[in-house]
């Protein structure tokens, strides 16, 4: 027999030790921070390589939520439709190319406004796509009583992603920043002679 602790962990764990359910419960989630951290990406995107302006950034924004008021509600129609699960797989395919075009146009220096905002428009349709094929898929992988259970959960982690995702990625990356200019290597540069530009800079200064 187990004892009462490991049962709480199995109660609370739910249809988490359910491989199936387990399996879309990631992917959700993944995909939900992914969507998070685009939404905050895009209009710094803008700002940052193309100067983009207030009203240019607003765009933006706005086109990203904007399919889910034009095509929120015939979505759940369309995807009854279609194979769920490999529907949220092209989803997902789509996504990645959208949002890899704009640091490869950002590169070959032809990234434009109207592309982000084109950008911001599918990846958004995608996400109303895929989220609605997540909660038609649902039901052929639990029971009618644990529906609620999955919806919960599912629900749940996608809003507690949310902008969660982009600050977490941005505190990591402050984190490992600070912690690779802390290594010994770079702390005993300042023990090197200086270069002959610094030197000369130097001088100059004199």
């Amino acid at each position: 027999m187990g004892t009462p602790a490991t049962g709480a962990v199995h109660r609370a764990a739910g249809l988490l030790r359910q491989r199936n359910f387990r399996l879309l419960w990631i992917g959700e989630t993944i995909s939900s921070g992914g969507d998070a951290m685009a939404v905050v990406g895009m209009p710094l995107l803008a700002v940052t390589v193309l100067h983009a302006s207030t009203v240019a950034v607003a765009a933006i924004t706005t086109s990203a939520y904007l399919p889910w008021l034009i095509i929120g509600l015939p979505a759940g129609a369309w995807v009854d439709r279609l194979p769920c699960r490999r529907l949220m797989i092209t989803c997902d395919i789509v996504s990645f190319t959208v949002y890899a075009s704009l640091p490869a146009s950002a590169w070959a220096g032809e990234l434009t406004v109207a592309q982000v905002i084109a950008a911001a428009l599918a990846a958004g349709s995608v996400s109303v796509l895929f989220t609605t094929a997540y909660r038609v898929l649902l039901p052929s992988l639990v029971t009618p009583q644990e529906l609620i259970e999955g919806n919960a959960k599912l629900q749940g982690s996608a809003a507690a992603v949310g902008v969660r995702a982009a600050l977490w990625v941005l505190m990591t990356c402050f984190a490992l920043s600070a912690a690779l200019l802390a290594t010994p290597a770079i702390r005993s540069a300042r023990n090197l002679p200086p270069r002959p530009a610094a030197a000369a800079l130097s001088r100059a200064a004199r």
